[in-house]
């Protein structure tokens, strides 16, 4: 019966909503993963399998009869998941640069080679700091990423470390050019 079958499909979804206010997202296992000034992230793989498989199934939530009752309680699942997906995937590349830059921007001595890079740098560690105060006392999925417009604050910080890390590899160049010993060596190994 249809009363039957929308309860049913009520009760699943209450199921799957109540499991993924419970996610946490997963910090990485050494001690300087989770400070002050940042919160590193982990592998992110399973959250956006789960995340891929329970799309699929809200999907097809949305296609049985009895769905009218749910409808939108499951299009806005549906859509916070596809934004915390985003979010974790742009994290993961914002921690990627984030862990090259923090500690050279951490020193003195780069402020008098790339002033501008110090500046842009200063604004992304700004907002960083603002998501990390956020999400430190809760590392739940929703809760993260619950942070006012975080998405494109994190986009916006990624075109930020590209363009510095851009800067900082021609800064780098010019290194070369004048210690020919310096091409031998990669950009990373000559940062550290």
């Amino acid at each position: 019966s249809t009363a039957q079958g929308e309860a049913q499909l009520e009760a699943e979804f209450k199921e799957i909503n109540k499991y993924w206010e419970t996610v946490e997202i997963p910090i990485l296992d050494i001690p300087e993963a989770k400070t002050d000034e940042t919160i590193l992230i982990g592998s992110t793989t399973e959250i956006l399998d789960n995340i891929a498989d329970v799309q699929c199934t809200l999907y097809k939530m949305l296609q049985v009869p009895y769905v009218k009752g749910i409808k939108d309680s499951i299009i806005s699942l549906s859509s916070t998941l596809e934004r915390d997906a985003s979010i974790l995937e742009e994290w993961q590349i914002f921690q990627k640069n984030w862990l090259i830059l923090h500690p050279i921007f951490s020193f003195g001595s780069i402020k008098s080679v790339l002033p501008q890079c110090v500046n842009r740098f200063g604004v992304v560690k700004r907002r960083w700091a603002s998501l990390v105060r956020h999400a430190a006392s809760n590392m739940t999925l929703f809760h993260a990423c619950s942070f006012p417009a975080l998405l494109e604050m994190i986009r916006e910080n990624n075109i930020s470390l590209d363009s510095i890390l851009a800067s900082l590899y021609k800064y780098l160049d010019s290194k070369r050019e004048i210690v020919p010993r310096f091409y031998f060596l990669s950009n990373n190994e000559l940062i550290t």
